[in-house]
């Protein structure tokens, strides 16, 4: 009984969650390596890459593929909540996501937090000398833009371990027999799954223009949303049926709003100061489009994921056990490579192409030699101490 227990456990897996998350992985460190030419290097001799459709096109791919991260991360948290407790969730949970992120605001946030100041002229000194000049003035004095700022892609644990932790009830209750009653109405709603698209709306159109700033209330109230969506999305067998029934349309809308905003780019219009949240029309109107282009590419992404790419394959199987591990560690080696490369006189694009590259192979390397030695995280930060003695020795 056990034996076919554990079968059934094991042909549930989802492959195509590993696909779509390595694919959300590729595109977080691709934008990254972008960002090293805007908000956070102001580079001398590599021109950073400024058009307007970086402009338009960047925080829209930036928000789905968070908002990507957090719908699977919902959708992990219903099959987690399968097979263990709430405490056995609970512990996995600080496990996971509090003891790397605790790790790595010590070793990681420090070490990105300096090459960035030390990149804009923001410090002067070596890295060692940063430490001290960083628990005082920033840690200390609760300077919590400058945390804000600096702490860069570990926030995503943190709002993860919040996230799981507060919806946990709620969580619970919905997989209870009046949840399920519940849940069951979503897959009977006339507009099906893409009606879900207005409640995001309704907070985006109201929080955003008062909070603009990335991560802030405006995005973490939608991403709490899409989160929960992730879990009611397989709650039930009629959700399943209505998502492969809409797959299409979805694809259809997404397609048909990217390309309204495409056009709209092409016409000049999709710049400027349509792009800033306000309470105006022009501008609601533009986040209305963004935002159900979003939410219907991802039933999209679902739907489609599910009937093609629900397969695995060697390369699937060393990506999904390392690809949290990647996200862990791939800025500090963006912002490292950074550093160095756009010190040198090359042009925005072969530059852009070698931080991409040496991102990306660091970041496969450390991953494979922490899966190599089996000692978990702290070879990992073993290895990213060692980055710094190096930095450092060269300055």
């Amino acid at each position: 009984m056990n034996a076919v227990h554990k079968e059934a456990q094991k042909t549930q897996r989802l492959y195509y969650f590993d696909w779509l998350r390595t694919l959300a992985f590729v595109f977080v460190v691709l934008i990254h390596c972008v960002e090293m030419f805007h908000d956070l290097y102001q580079a001398r001799n590599a021109p950073g890459l400024q058009s307007d459709a970086l402009a338009a096109f960047l925080p829209a791919l930036t928000q789905w593929c968070m908002a990507l991260y957090f719908l699977l991360a919902g959708a992990s948290t219903w099959f987690a909540l399968k097979r263990k407790s709430p405490a056995e969730f609970v512990r996995e949970r600080f496990s996971r996501l509090f003891t790397p992120l605790a790790l790595g605001f010590v070793l990681l946030f420090p070490l990105q937090a300096y090459v960035t100041m030390a990149s804009n002229n923001s410090y002067q000194g070596s890295l060692f000398a940063f430490y001290p000049y960083f628990l005082g003035e920033i840690l200390l004095r609760g300077k919590l833009y400058l945390i804000m700022l600096y702490i860069h892609h570990l926030w995503f644990l943190a709002y993860l371990l919040g996230f799981s932790l507060l919806t946990l009830p709620l969580c619970l209750l919905l997989r209870s027999a009046r949840g399920q009653t519940w849940t069951a109405c979503l897959g009977n709603c006339p507009g099906g799954l893409l009606t879900l698209a207005f409640p995001l709306l309704l907070l985006r159109l109201t929080l955003l223009p008062a909070f603009p700033e990335y991560c802030s209330l405006a995005d973490a109230s939608c991403w709490l949303l899409i989160y929960m969506y992730g879990y009611m999305l397989f709650a039930n067998s009629s959700i399943q049926k209505m998502l492969r029934q809409q797959g299409r349309q979805a694809l259809a809308l997404s397609m048909l709003c990217f390309g309204t905003l495409l056009a709209l780019w092409c016409m000049g219009l999709l710049r400027g100061e349509l792009l800033i949240p306000r309470y105006t029309l022009n501008s609601m109107l533009y986040q209305a489009t963004q935002c159900i282009a979003l939410w219907s590419s991802l039933i999209a992404m679902l739907a489609l994921g599910g009937t093609y790419m629900n397969r695995t394959c060697p390369l699937l199987k060393y990506s999904s056990s390392a690809s949290f591990h990647w996200y862990l560690l791939h800025f500090p080696i963006v912002v490292i490579s950074a550093y160095y490369i756009l010190r040198l006189p090359l042009p925005a694009w072969c530059a852009f192409s070698l931080i991409g590259a040496s991102s990306f192979l660091v970041t496969f390397l450390l991953a494979d030699f922490m899966a190599l030695h089996r000692q978990g995280l702290r070879q990992v930060y073993s290895s990213l101490i060692s980055f710094q003695l190096a930095i450092s020795l060269s300055e």
